[in-house]
């Protein structure tokens, strides 16, 4: 569980390697990026999304998107004063590569409490040619930064994880992708990007909710049911019907079919 990273193409495939729990795929040809998160054990979200950041560069210099390629001079507006912006189309409603824009979105949106579980699953396929390059220029980079994030459901507004990557080109040669590290809080400069793109086009993203610091949770494993659990917090099995009026949402409507992984509040 949590992300895999494939790089492919419809070429050949060179060589598989793993990178802890990643999986990493690399192919001949132009490249494309897949990225699946798979929800891990406590996730609760009914609608798992992905934001992508990126930055451009030319010849190692940061810069406007407009400086690389005029056709996304509608991004400079959503660009921070660090040169990092959300990866959009024009028209887009929400920040979300596999979001709710019908013709511009793409991907399959995660769900961690549905049953069967549903990975979030997206692919980008970036392209820079030989002809776009500014006068006098000879490299060109994108860093992106994707990362997993809850829109619905009780952890709503909490990133689960990211992956960083790149994509480069020298003129005249065979672009590249690359996979870097990755990590759960995406960091400041990606909010900042995030919350700039959300200003100027009047989206409000979810924010998660406050702790409570008295809230007693359980991750359900396997052989358990409602009635064990409960035996198990107050003594009496016959009380299994508190546990599930507290986590309909999370169980669904058959009170007899909770899986492992599932977190559970205990009223």
């Amino acid at each position: 569980m949590g992300l895999e990273i494939q790089l492919a193409d419809n070429a050949h495939l060179l060589m598989p390697e793993r990178l802890s729990s990643k999986k990493i795929f690399s192919f001949l040809g132009g490249p494309t990026i897949f990225i699946r998160y798979a929800p891990e054990p406590g996730d609760q979200s009914s609608k798992i999304v992905f934001i992508q950041v990126m930055r451009e560069l030319l010849d190692g210099t940061a810069s406007l998107p407009s400086k690389l390629d005029p056709g996304f001079a509608f991004q400079d507006v959503d660009t921070t004063t660090d040169f990092f912006h959300v990866d959009y189309l024009s028209g887009e409603n929400d920040p979300y590569y596999n979001g709710d824009d019908a013709g511009l979105d793409t991907g399959v949106q995660g769900n961690a409490v549905s049953f069967p579980i549903r990975s979030a699953r997206m692919d980008d396929t970036p392209n820079y040619t030989n002809g776009t390059f500014p006068a006098g220029t000879s490299n060109m980079k994108y860093e992106f930064r994707t990362a997993a994030f809850s829109h619905a459901g009780k952890d709503a507004g909490s990133f689960y994880r990211f992956v960083d990557w790149t994509y480069s080109k020298e003129k005249g040669k065979a672009a590249k992708l690359k996979i870097g590290s990755g990590g759960s809080d995406p960091g400041p400069q990606f909010t900042a990007a995030v919350d700039l793109w959300c200003s100027n086009h009047g989206f409000t993203l979810p924010t998660p909710p406050p702790p409570n610091p008295d809230e007693v949770t359980y991750v359900v494993v396997k052989g358990d049911y409602l009635s064990k659990i409960a035996k198990a917090f107050y003594g009496d099995g016959g009380l299994w019907p508190r546990i599930y009026q507290a986590n309909r949402d999370v169980i669904g409507p058959n009170p007899n079919l909770i899986h492992p992984g599932q977190e559970l509040v205990i009223p």
